[in-house]
């Protein structure tokens, strides 16, 4: 009974069952339902029996108990919604299957471990049982009861531990055990195991070592994929040399290195090259023209150099060519290409643009090299072309107005960010309504763009940045219902941006928006209301615009998806008020304007994903609230130029655990703040300069690079920790009530402020490698000046002023001399 290939769906009728004759049965590709198993018992005469792609709920293997002429299963799902039982407690199957096949499916989802009933097994000649999250060690043993197996895959499951074949496999032909978890090396024998063998994928696993050189005796390979693994060293030549019928070799994303393709490369029948993320060099020998063809050639992000070869140009049968991030260099060498996508990104290539005119052209990328010169009129009119992008080059000149752009009508996306492009966009670009992304951002366009936008009704993407358009009106966007990206950063004020229109509601839902220090509604000064019809935002950016009114907490309630938001630089004031909880959200910057106003009590659960918070540079004040500490993931916190006040909930924040970067400074903060439980183990940066803080220095914080308490009321000594932090770079403790002798034999701080405390004794003899400012005035030191001192190699400024040193400065004064030094009111007698 065949069936396939149908719409046929509900359930199977039960007169099914008595089918007791039935041989061969065929239901692939339909919609029927429910669970056959019940069905299949009695059809006890079955050979063949394929259930592929329905809309079966579950199968299981119990019903062919008493069948023993089955010879092939097959049942490939579309997902994982049908379940698979095959285990049933020592059960032993009177059937020898040939063939199996039972690919995407729900395969024992309870246990995730392979068929037991495949122990009895042992004629298989195909053997798949590929996406279905099984798991265990790899299942050697099935090749040692099935010798004669010659197609087999495990692909895409979660097999752990050792790959090891331990018998010849002399029928198999095709084995694929990709992107599961197996590990540690191949071994040796490799080639000497699978003699016959013309397809092995071996890739996505986590093998390790070099690649064994007996795959050379694999002479009948034709498809060899090794990618994403950790193998590394060079590749053997036994493989090169005896692996003469490989068509297609993948060894992308490992640690290989080498000159692969040097003149020794003698591939002949090699279509498809892949080798991309590794650690190779070397030139691209000429010597290649002569025996390597290849469809596709990927050796993108090696360490390759040299000029690109002119045997590329001749490549008739070629369609893919990556080689990007490399170090290629001079110029590009064809006059004439049949590429089909050319990718030469991220290289060091120069010199003008090709005069291209390419009927094959589909994708195009040039980024990131030295081209300079203007655009040749020919390449922008490849009829073809889907994508072009030249951008971060030297290019410059104006778009040429007698371009037709209509020849590149098929144009999906157009990056010519980067550059030196100026003067006014051509009219033609109006025609390129296939348009999906336009990026013209960090050039020197004029103009008002506006009118140009109207017919680009494809249009996702749009970059305007760091241009010199005067005018830009959303109004050119009403027809656009594609639109998720746009961004106009403006190096000054002088872009005008206009949205308003009284009533307009926008076709398209934005999930970017950044309008950043331009001219945005400047008659008004106020957010653009078409915001309110926007629901789908994830980044926001308004800032550096002099908008003003209250706090807009509605972009929040209607944009509960946002991720960055920032307002900052602008005139809003008022309360920050936040009404709902803001999951998604980890970046928010509202500083810089008028708010004013106690923080809201719950902000740490209205936030509970936020990683940078800045609200520093506005009129907040009272008390820090305590739910701050359930913002656990929050590592960059600044409420500086603020007036906050009273004690820093030090107990509550501990539950930043993750904080690198505290700004507190410059408010109206008291008490202690270094208390037991300051224990910030990430913290890198701390500014709490300027308070009212008393007690002693002493943070737990052992990544601290950056340490700012001056103009506070800490007293008592100077830590002993401050001598031994390796990360510490720069250390503020000026203007304190500090005291004692500087504790430190050695220091690796660069820049040193001790100043204005009562701090007394001798100054420490460092010979310091890493100082190179100084601040020790205005204290009680005494003494004279030791040697080593005024010797640090790397000290720009000393500062010893208002001390009670005496003595002669030390003849050996070295390079301080010659620098700053302020040794004003020091009692000292100068004498060199």
């Amino acid at each position: 009974m065949n069936l396939r290939g149908n719409s046929f769906g509900g359930t199977l009728p039960s007169c099914l069952y008595n089918l007791t004759s039935l041989q061969r049965l065929d239901l692939s590709g339909n919609q029927f339902r429910g669970n056959i198993s019940s069905l299949i018992v009695g059809l006890t005469s079955l050979k063949y029996v394929d259930l592929s792609y329905n809309l079966f709920e579950g199968f299981s293997f119990g019903s062919f108990a008493n069948n023993s002429r089955l010879e092939s299963f097959q049942l490939r799902c579309d997902n994982k919604k049908t379940d698979i039982e095959t285990e049933n407690s020592k059960w032993v199957p009177l059937f020898q299957l040939d063939s199996l096949v039972i690919s995407n499916c729900s395969l024992n989802k309870l246990s995730n471990q392979l068929p037991t009933f495949l122990f009895h097994q042992g004629n298989l000649r195909v053997l798949d049982l590929s996406y279905n999250m099984l798991k265990g060690w790899f299942p050697n043993w099935l090749f040692g009861n099935n010798t004669r197996l010659e197609y087999f895959t495990l692909k895409d499951n979660s097999f752990s531990g050792h790959f090891y074949l331990s018998l010849c496999l002399n029928f198999t032909l095709s084995m694929d055990v990709s992107n599961n978890q197996l590990n540690r090396q191949l071994q040796g024998n490799l080639g000497n195991v699978l003699p016959n063998t013309w397809h092995l994928n071996l890739s996505n696993n986590a093998f390790i070592g070099t690649l064994p050189s007996s795959i050379g005796n694999m002479s009948l390979l034709q498809a060899f994929d090794v990618s994403f693994n950790n193998f590394f060293g060079e590749v053997p030549m036994e493989l090169l040399a005896g692996c003469s019928e490989l068509i297609g070799l993948r060894i992308s994303n490992n640690k290989f290195y080498g000159h692969l393709l040097s003149s020794d490369f003698n591939l002949t029948k090699l279509e498809v090259l892949t080798i991309s993320d590794n650690q190779f060099f070397g030139t691209m020998s000429n010597e290649l023209s002569k025996r390597f063809y290849p469809t596709v050639l990927d050796v993108c992000n090696n360490n390759m150099s040299g000029k690109l070869p002119t045997w590329i140009c001749n490549q008739t049968s070629a369609t893919v060519f990556l080689l990007r991030h490399n170090y290629f260099e001079g110029q590009i060498p064809c006059e004439t290409i049949v590429f089909a996508f050319l990718d030469v990104s991220h290289n060091f290539l120069s010199g003008s643009l090709p005069s291209w005119s390419s009927s094959s052209l589909l994708h195009l990328h040039l980024e990131g090299n030295m081209f300079s010169g203007s655009i040749p009129k020919a390449f922008l009119n490849i009829p073809e072309l889907l994508t072009l992008d030249i951008s971060d080059n030297r290019l410059s000149g104006s778009i040429p107005s007698t371009i037709d752009l209509c020849g590149s009508k098929k144009l999906e996306e157009l990056d010519l960010s980067g550059n030196l492009f100026e003067g006014i966009l051509p009219s033609s670009l109006y025609n390129l309504t296939s348009l999906q992304l336009l990026d013209l951002s960090g050039n020197e366009f004029t103009g008002n763009i506006s009118s140009l936008m109207a017919g680009l009704t494809s249009l996702k993407y749009i970059d305007l940045s760091f241009n010199h358009f005067e005018r830009f009106s959303f109004d050119s966007l009403a027809n656009i219902s594609r639109l998720e990206f746009f961004r106009s950063e403006c190096g000054s004020k002088k872009l005008d941006i206009e949205t308003e229109n009284s009533g307009w509601v926008p076709l398209f839902q934005l999930e970017f928006l950044v309008l950043s220090n331009c001219n945005l509604n400047k008659l008004s000064n106020q957010v653009p209301t078409f915001l309110f019809h926007q629901y789908s935002l994830r980044v926001l950016d308004l800032s550096y615009n002099n908008l003003k009114g209250p706090f807009p907490g509605w972009l929040l309630v209607n944009n509960t998806r946002l991720e960055v938001f920032s307002l900052s630089n602008n005139l809003f004031m008022g309360p920050l008020h936040l009404s709902l909880p803001l999951n998604s959200t980890y970046a928010m910057d509202v500083s810089n304007n008028q708010l004013s106003g106690h923080l809201q009590g719950n902000i740490g659960n209205i936030l509970p994903k936020i990683r940078i918070l800045h609200l520093f540079k506005n009129d907040f004040e009272g008390y820090l609230p305590f739910s701050i500490g359930n913002m656990s993931l929050l590592g960059i916190l600044n409420l500086s130029f603020n007036n906050f006040s009273g004690e820093v909930p030090t107990e509550s924040l501990a539950g930043c655990f993750l904080l690198q970067i505290l700004d507190l400074s410059n408010n109206k903060f008291s008490g202690h703040l270094f208390s037991s439980t300051f224990n910030f183990t990430k913290l890198k940066v701390l500014k709490i300069n300027d308070k009212q803080f008393s007690g002693a220095v002493s943070p737990k914080c052992s990544l601290l690079s950056f340490f700012d308490v001056s103009n506070n009321k800490l007293s008592d000594k100077i830590p002993t920790w401050i001598c031994n932090k390796t990360n510490l770079v720069e250390l503020f403790l000026g203007n304190n009530f500090l005291k004692g002798q500087i504790p430190c034999e050695t220091i690796q701080i660069q820049h040193l402020d001790l100043s204005q405390n009562s701090l007394s004794g001798f100054l420490p003899s460092w010979s310091s490698e890493w100082l190179e400012a100084v601040h020790l005035g205005q204290n009680n030191f005494s003494g004279s000046i030791p040697k080593a001192f005024l010797n640090i190699s790397h000290l720009s400024t000393l500062d010893i002023s208002d001390n009670r040193l005496s003595g002669r400065i030390p003849s050996a004064i070295g390079i301080v001399i010659a620098k700053y030094s302020a040794l004003a009111t020091a009692s000292i007698s100068y004498e060199l």
